[in-house]
């Protein structure tokens, strides 16, 4: 399913299942989201058909100069997607 993230409350990428992307951004506070834009069945055989609201979340992340914030996107107990900081 397509996902999109946003950084500072611009879309910034369109990203589906497996794929990575990578962003430069200026060290300070920068504001992290997710949407999803559609209403597909969520997959799987134990979900009964249902299907992922339109939904849009953000965080603040505090970003250093010269290191490295890897990310990662998981979906949470609603089935709804959230940004979570992976490793570094």
């Amino acid at each position: 399913m397509n996902t999109v993230l946003t950084i500072d409350g611009e879309d910034a990428a369109r990203i589906r299942d497996g794929e990575e992307v990578t962003f430069s951004l200026e060290p300070g506070e920068h504001l992290l989201g997710l949407k999803f834009t559609g209403n597909n069945p969520v997959s799987g055989g134990f979900t009964f058909g249902f299907h992922r609201p339109k939904r849009f979340n953000e965080s603040a992340t505090q970003f250093e100069a010269g290191k490295i914030y890897i990310f990662r996107i998981v979906s949470n107990a609603n089935w709804e997607w959230e940004l979570h900081r992976a490793s570094k």
